[in-house]
């Protein structure tokens, strides 16, 4: 008996050996954790003084009764002549600075964008140049925003080489457009930006623009967001990509910069795997009432990247066809679609007849090896019944196609 009570306490104490090990590990690692953090997060109020705030496009922010900071104003001139003068990085440490110093300043939210855009424009340097000889921020706009937006609008009535060249933008697949800027989006990367550019429209998602009754800085983080997500999805980090379209989803913007975004969220989901979600997203992308009503390009894009991410969660067409019967469903919200809106790109509607008909084959071919099994097993009538299905679904998929034809 005194044996085992002598065991007893020699486990008990190991116990609370071990206990007091891992707690004094993990003091450590929160140690560890808390050491790295460099302060509190901002939280922005802006410029003090009595009135609301308004933006300036010469001084910022600005607050009745408030007193521009000199020393913040000289940080900014800095960086913006370093951003005219292209000496991007000289821009980038200069709004850095002036963040660090002043995160409720005047120019606080304007050396962020700043920063963003530096960082977007200067691995584009020779031997890297841009697009059309123009910043990729503009290059983004003329092939994103909406042709009813007004500064669009303006800008096609000038005429001239510019509206010829937004015309000719605007008329790419978005695979193509996606190839244009492909290139300029590698080396943001490799130049390490892409993960600074999302940070930074988290920081003025989460802390600068709802504190900002502002409309102007509301709809250039839109702009510089959606950019940063194609930028992203066009240099292949899909994970970064989605990082940046959540980040505009929570910011709520104009439904043509959410359609941008959930686009690229559609298809990063998709290259990621993620084929369920990415049918959901494009699904939402293609009947939000929102989106419906100002018909954003990427509709019939939405529609047909719902019906191949439809298709893609089907183990195959021997275990389930009812993954391909809602394929079947879906040409019918397709057709509907054209009757409203025929103005589809030719080559998207190519897609769709190639799309028709490999949906159509599944069908087919499952009544042809059904036909041909039954034959082996001598059961004509059987077989020749699976014959005649197969031969319907033909029917069917060329009537579809011949219709689908004749609206081109």
């Amino acid at each position: 008996m005194p044996i085992q009570s002598s065991k007893f306490k020699v486990q008990i104490w190991r116990r609370r050996v071990r206990v007091a090990f891992q707690l004094c590990v993990l003091s450590l690692a929160l140690g560890g954790i808390a050491s790295c953090k460099t302060g509190p997060e901002p939280k922005y109020e802006g410029p003090g003084g009595e009135g609301r705030l308004r933006y300036d496009p010469k001084a910022g922010v600005v607050r009745e009764g408030s007193q521009a900071v000199a020393a913040e104003q000289r940080l900014y001139d800095s960086a913006e002549r370093a951003f005219k003068e292209r000496r991007f990085l000289d821009c980038i440490t200069s709004c850095e600075l002036l963040t660090q110093a002043y995160p409720e300043g005047a120019r606080a939210v304007d050396a962020i964008l700043l920063r963003m855009n530096a960082r977007m424009e200067g691995p584009r340097q020779p031997p890297l140049p841009a697009p059309a000889r123009m910043a990729l921020s503009d290059w983004l706009f003329l092939y994103l925003t909406p042709s009813y937006d007004p500064r669009y609008a303006s800008l096609v009535a000038k005429g001239g080489e510019y509206a010829e060249t937004a015309r000719k933008v605007r008329e790419m697949p978005y695979e193509q457009f996606i190839g244009s800027i492909s290139v300029d989006a590698d080396a943001i990367y490799d130049e390490g930006y892409i993960r600074p550019l999302v940070q930074d429209l988290r920081l003025l998602v989460t802390y600068y623009v709802p504190a900002l009754d502002v409309a102007e800085y509301r709809v250039r983080t839109a702009e510089i967001g959606r950019d940063v997500a194609w930028i992203a999805y066009a240099a292949r980090d899909y994970d970064l990509a989605l990082d940046a379209a959540a980040e505009l989803g929570g910011l709520n913007p104009p439904p043509g910069i959410k359609a941008d975004a959930m686009f690229v969220e559609g298809n990063s989901l998709a290259k990621n795997g993620g084929y369920p979600l990415a049918a959901v997203t494009f699904e939402r992308l293609f009947r939000g009432a929102n989106l419906r009503d100002t018909d954003t390009r990427w509709r019939p894009y939405a529609l047909y990247q719902l019906i191949i991410q439809t298709a893609n969660t089907a183990k195959g067409p021997e275990y389930d066809l009812a993954v391909y019967e809602k394929c079947l469903e879906y040409f019918g919200d397709y057709e509907l679609y054209l009757l409203e809106n025929p103005s589809v790109p030719k080559t998207l509607r190519e897609k769709f007849r190639m799309l028709i008909a490999e949906i159509y084959q599944v069908f087919i071919d499952r009544d042809l090896n059904s036909a041909k099994t039954y034959r082996k097993l001598g059961e004509k009538g059987a077989a020749a019944y699976y014959e005649q299905h197969a031969e319907e679904w033909r029917k069917q998929m060329e009537a579809r196609l011949k219709k689908e034809a004749e609206r081109s």
